[in-house]
C-alpha cells in the first residue's frame, strides 16, 4: 500500500508485477469463468431451463469479459510499452484469430460434413458459422483502439487535472459510443461486433483500464471484499428484478439502442456489479485454506475461456443435440450437470489437444527451415 501511494505521488503507474500477485490472477481468472458460465446459460435457455428471469440473469457476461479485458490489456501495455500500435494489435489478436480460424474450420466440418472454400471464406469474415462468434470482430475492434486509450491514458498525471484529462477521456468514449450504435455497421456482424469500437463495449472497456490503471482491485483485505460482495450483490439482484417485472425501463435514458447488444445502462451495470461480486467472493473464498483447490480448479476453467467460448457451441448444436437432446425432458438436474461438463471439458480438452498440434506442426516447419 506504501508503493502505491508513493507511486501516486510520483506521478507514475504501478508496477505490473505489485499489481497484479497470484491472489489477483486467480480471481480474475475466477471472474473469467463465471463469465462463460453466464454464456452458457444464456445459450441452454429453452433448453436446460424455461425461465426469462434466469436468462436475464445471464446477460452481464460480455460485459463482464470485456471490462475484464480492459483491465488486463492495460497491464500488457505496461509490459509492452516499447511496442508500435502495430506489434500490440497482431501481438494482442494472433492468438484469438488462429484459434477462431481453426474452429470455423472445424464448425464446417461437423456441420456440413465438408469443406467449400467460397463459403469458408464467408463464414470467415461475416462471423456467422455460429452466433457467439461476433465476440471475435468486437475483441478486434477493442484490440484497435486499445494503444490510443492507453497512449491518452499515459499522458494523465496522478493529480488532480489528470483526473479531469480522464474523465474527458471517457466523455468521448461515451459520446463515440453513442453514435456508433445509431450509425455505424461493420460487416453485418451481430450485436457490438456490428458496430465501430463495439458501441457501448468500448466505455466499459475503458473502466476496466482505469481500474487497473488506479489499482481499484489491488487491496484485498476481508473488509473491502466483504463490502463489494454485499453491497454489490444487493445492487444486482434489485436491478435484476426490476428487470424481471419491468424491462429495460432505464434504457429511455440514455441513447444506446435497444440495451441488449451492444448493452445499455441495465447491462452495464449488470456487469460492472459482478465484477465486484466475482471480486468479493473469491478474494474471500480464497482465504479458506479448504476452499483453495476448488478456487484453483475454478481459475484453471476460466484461463481456458477463450477455448470455451469457441467451441461450446460445436458441442452444444452437434453433440449433445444429437446423441443427448432427450436428457432434458428425462432428467432435467442430471441434463444441466451433463450438458456444461461436456461443453466445459469437451471444449477446453479440444482446444489443448489443438494447441498441442499447432506447436507440433511449428516445430515440424521450424525444422524443414532449419
Amino acid at each position: 500500500m506504501i508503493s502505491r501511494i508513493s507511486n501516486l505521488r510520483k506521478g507514475r503507474d504501478f508496477n505490473p508485477r505489485e499489481m497484479v500477485g497470484n491472489k489477483q490472477i486467480v480471481w480474475l481468472n475466477c471472474s473469467k469463468f463465471v463469465a462463460i458460465l453466464a454464456v452458457m446459460l444464456d445459450h441452454t435457455n429453452k433448453i436446460l431451463y424455461q425461465s426469462s428471469d434466469i436468462a436475464y440473469a445471464s446477460y452481464f457476461s460480455v460485459e463482464l469479459f470485456v471490462i475484464l479485458s480492459g483491465m488486463t490489456s492495460y497491464l500488457s501495455d505496461l509490459r509492452h510499452e516499447k511496442e508500435s500500435w502495430r506489434e500490440t494489435f497482431i501481438r494482442s489478436c494472433k492468438k484469438i484469430v488462429v484459434s477462431y480460424c481453426v474452429a470455423v474450420v472445424l464448425y464446417m466440418l461437423v456441420g456440413t460434413r465438408g469443406f467449400d472454400l467460397s463459403q469458408y471464406i464467408h463464414y470467415l469474415i461475416s462471423f456467422s458459422i455460429t452466433g457467439p462468434h461476433y465476440f471475435v470482430l468486437l475483441y478486434i475492434q477493442l484490440m484497435a483502439v486499445n494503444r490510443i486509450l492507453y497512449g491518452l491514458l499515459r499522458r494523465c498525471s496522478h493529480k488532480m487535472s489528470g483526473y479531469c484529462h480522464e474523465m474527458i477521456i471517457m466523455g468521448g468514449a461515451i459520446v463515440l459510443a453513442s453514435w456508433s450504435i445509431g450509425n455505424t455497421n461493420m460487416l453485418d456482424v451481430y450485436g457490438g461486433g456490428g458496430k465501430l469500437f463495439g458501441g457501448s463495449y468500448l466505455i466499459l472497456y475503458f473502466g476496466g483500464m482505469l481500474a487497473m490503471r488506479h489499482g481499484w482491485f489491488e487491496d484485498t483485505s476481508v473488509v473491502k471484499s466483504a463490502v463489494m460482495l454485499v453491497g454489490a450483490g444487493s445492487v444486482w439482484f434489485i436491478l435484476w428484478r426490476l428487470v424481471c417485472r419491468n424491462g429495460l425501463f432505464l434504457e429511455a435514458y440514455a441513447p444506446f439502442g435497444n440495451g441488449y447488444n451492444p448493452p445499455g445502462i441495465t447491462f452495464m451495470a449488470f456487469g460492472i456489479c459482478m465484477l465486484f461480486i466475482t471480486f468479493g467472493l473469491f478474494t474471500l473464498l480464497g482465504r479458506i485454506t479448504h476452499a483453495m483447490r476448488v478456487i484453483r480448479f475454478i481459475a484453471w476453467c476460466g484461463s481456458h475461456s477463450m477455448y470455451i467460448f469457441l467451441y461450446h457451441k460445436l458441442f452444444l448444436d452437434y453433440f449433445l443435440a444429437k446423441y443427448m437432446g432427450h436428457l432434458p425432458e428425462t432428467n432435467i438436474l442430471i441434463a444441466r450437470v451433463v450438458y456444461l461438463a461436456v461443453m466445459i471439458f469437451g471444449s477446453i480438452l479440444l482446444g489443448i489437444i489443438l494447441g498441442q498440434g499447432k506447436k507440433y506442426i511449428r516445430e515440424v516447419l521450424y525444422e524443414k527451415v532449419e
